[in-house]
């Protein structure tokens, strides 16, 4: 929506059909700009976007501030900044129909013996940043500069489509990935807008 009180505001619900028995229901939430942050004082919060996917057979995603940036969790405290966002589902290999095993099956391969399927697949990511900002102005002169360090965390946990409580065995399948960084950035500009006012000069003939 692009109207003055609620520019900003994305809300979605959308239905996809994966298979003969198989589907998809996804949503979506972000809240207006102006409504997103709430000022406490010296405290300043910004609230962040909601996902959700839930699938037909009980499998779902949630995702909350993710990835990283303008949609996420954000606190400011005076001078210190920071934010955050996360994901997290458990899910099957039949929910991703592009998967290698349901390829294989719609061409009817042997090979699709060798494919291992996975249920349950929980898989979960965390980012956080965490800086210090300061912004100056005098007269024309104005200037800011922030240091942010910022890093996520992201994991998949699979087990063997089997019979029983798989969950409670050790993963047949894991993955792991982070990463940190540091971005720093300074801004400064020098208003040289100059005013000039134009006047008539004239005279009365009598």
């Amino acid at each position: 929506c692009s109207l003055d009180q609620f520019e900003g505001l994305l809300f979605e619900i959308l239905y996809q059909k994966l298979g003969p028995h198989l589907g998809v229901y996804y949503g979506a939430l972000t809240m207006p700009t102006k409504y997103r942050q709430i000022n406490l004082g010296a405290v300043a919060l910004t609230l962040p976007s909601f996902k959700i996917w839930i699938y037909t057979n009980g499998d779902f995603k949630v995702s909350v501030g993710w990835p990283l940036g303008s949609e996420s969790i954000g606190l400011q405290v005076y001078i210190f900044t920071g934010g955050c966002g996360f994901y997290f589902g458990k899910l099957r290999s039949g929910d991703n129909p592009t998967s290698a095993t349901m390829a294989l099956k719609a061409i009817g391969s042997a090979a699709v013996k060798d494919v291992v399927a996975y249920n349950p697949i929980v898989t979960f990511g965390l980012a956080m940043w965490f800086g210090v900002g300061r912004s100056i102005s005098a007269g024309p002169f104005s200037a800011s500069l922030s240091l942010t360090a910022q890093g996520t965390f992201q994991g998949i946990l699979a087990w063997r489509d089997a019979a029983g409580s798989p969950v409670s065995r050790t993963p047949d399948y894991y993955w792991f990935a982070a990463t940190v960084g540091i971005v720093g950035h300074f801004q400064a500009e020098v208003d040289l807008a100059v005013a000039i006012t134009v006047g008539s000069v004239g005279r009365d003939i009598g």
